[in-house]
């Protein structure tokens, strides 16, 4: 009571509990406010780190273990290794055998000399560079009597390959591009090609025609490329490389001996094929093409308004960097390579973008009724000259869109002719006047063909049916030689105008004696 009375008397008034603001003498007076309570402590939680974008870091003892492999190669091998062993320094290290050119000339920076362990641990983790070397000159020890353990674990914060190169992708851009890029180029492929061709027991009979082997390697590397790259800049990334199959399928070269067996890039039956094709359209043999070489392409199936487009640079890979504004007036081999590729296998992603860039004329990112109707309509005229009854385009767009059911109405996007998987039919309709013809005749898709258990893709199943009948062609032509052959000696003039007519038929217009020797090695 006494209590209530004084602060009748101040002037102090409380609200809800909490004493606020009064009076006293008349002068305004601020109480203070209770202490807060404090906030309970909140526990950190120690979060794994999941994001490495140079893969996940391997341990150090992983790598000293490596080191100490490779030691020991170099031990046997008088201290130093040419390139004919890196193999087996490649296998000591862990790292597949065919990177053994990029390691060797990496190791040497491209000085055809032979390597020590000093440089290969230079470039493995840079243990041996400056202060190493110095140690090595004014120890009076052999490089193999330095600790390598020691060495490994205080100078480890100088380390070079291992420290920002910690999985398969991230470490063979590094090894093929060096340390200033992380992305590989069509050049930075090619020294380990080469040595594949040099090195690898199934491709003895592809060693003695050189002629050939630029033409494989390009080959190989559009392949790769066409898989590999999916974002068409002429630059393999890291990432790129860790979602594709290309390092795995590059490890399988181990376990055969029989290049054809790898039918992803490197198969020598699928360059084949695919050189027979150009050089049946490179009639003067100078590794160009134009338009209407372009035209006989498997008989004039392509209509010319998809000729102007292929040859337009919608579709052509640029130097990195660079784009191609402008139309072309001939194509080169690797451009032909691509541009079969997205003939043969139209259900392939990198096919799809091809020839979705061949067909959207304003590059709007749709295609419209007029872009449809116009590519169409080069399809209808090759039929109308060869007297084929054909649709109207009415008809087939109706087919067509029930086909795709497109998300917008009358327009068809990249992402819905990427999400049916009949989009070949779709792309016939408006490339090649033949399959669009077949398969409007036939009842329902193609049967399938499996290689064992495994079902072959467009692609596979093409090279294959192609490799075998160009081998049944030259087959027949032998035979045919060896009847002419047989006949009487009254027969001479015969017998070498035959003769040379089977050879050239035999050689497909090839010209040249090494293909003999790669079809008797086959």
């Amino acid at each position: 009571m006494e209590k209530k009375n004084a602060m009748a008397k101040t002037g102090i008034s409380k609200a809800d509990g909490n004493v606020t603001i009064g009076k006293k003498n008349g002068v305004k007076v601020e109480t203070e406010w209770p202490i807060t309570p404090p906030l309970p402590k909140v526990q950190i939680v120690d979060v794994p780190r999941f994001f490495f974008p140079k893969g996940i870091p391997i341990s150090i003892s992983e790598n000293e273990a490596a080191l100490r492999r490779v030691s020991d190669v170099f031990s046997n091998s008088g201290n130093t290794v040419g390139i004919i062993d890196m193999a087996e320094v490649c296998r000591a290290a862990g790292i597949p055998i065919y990177w053994k050119r990029a390691v060797y000339d990496s190791c040497c920076n491209n000085l055809f000399r032979p390597i020590t362990l000093a440089d290969f641990a230079s470039w493995w983790n840079r243990c041996f560079s400056k202060f190493a070397y110095i140690i090595y000159l004014c120890s009076g020890f052999s490089l193999m009597e330095i600790n390598l353990n020691w060495m490994t674990r205080n100078i480890l914060d100088i380390s070079r390959m291992t420290a920002v190169a910690h999985d398969e992708a991230a470490r063979f851009v590094y090894t093929l591009a060096g340390p200033h890029r992380n992305y590989l180029v069509k050049e930075d492929l090619a020294p380990i090609l080469k040595d594949l061709i040099e090195t690898f027991p199934g491709l003895h009979f592809l060693r003695e025609a050189e002629e050939f082997h630029s033409r494989y390697v390009e080959t190989v590397i559009v392949r790769i490329f066409w898989a590999v790259n999916r974002s068409w800049t002429g630059r393999i990334t890291i990432n790129e490389l860790r979602r594709s199959n290309f390092l795995e399928t590059v490890r399988k070269l181990e376990t055969t001996d029989d290049i054809n067996t790898i039918t992803n890039y490197f198969s020598y039956e699928h360059f084949y094929v695919i050189y027979c094709k150009f050089y049946e359209l490179d009639k003067d043999h100078d590794l160009i093409i134009n338009k209407i070489d372009m035209s006989q392409h498997s008989n004039g199936a392509l209509p010319p308004q998809i000729i102007d487009r292929i040859f337009s640079g919608a579709v052509t890979r640029s130097p990195a960097g660079k784009r191609i504004r402008e139309a072309l007036e001939t194509i080169g081999y690797t451009d032909f390579v691509a541009f079969l590729l997205a003939e043969e296998d139209k259900r392939h992603p990198t096919s799809i973008e091809y020839w979705f860039r061949c067909l959207d004329l304003d590059g709007d990112g749709v295609l419209s009724m007029y872009e449809m109707e116009y590519f169409y309509n080069g399809v209808k005229n090759k039929m109308d000259q060869h007297n084929i009854d054909s649709m109207r385009f009415d008809d087939v767009i109706c087919n067509l869109l029930d086909l795709i059911r497109p998300k917008q109405p009358n327009v068809i996007s990249l992402s819905d002719l990427k999400k049916c998987p009949l989009c070949t039919r779709f792309f016939n309709t408006f490339v090649n006047w033949v399959k669009y013809y077949e398969q409007e005749a036939s009842e329902g898709e193609r049967a399938t063909v499996t290689d064992g258990e495994e079902e072959l893709n467009d692609w596979d199943r093409y090279c294959l049916e192609e490799y075998e009948a160009l081998m049944a062609d030259d087959q027949d032509n032998d035979e045919l030689e060896d009847i002419n052959l047989n006949l009487d000696d009254d027969d001479e003039l015969l017998i070498d105008h035959n003769v040379n007519t089977t050879i050239n038929l035999s050689l497909r217009e090839f010209g040249d004696s090494q293909r003999t020797k790669i079809l008797e090695a086959i």
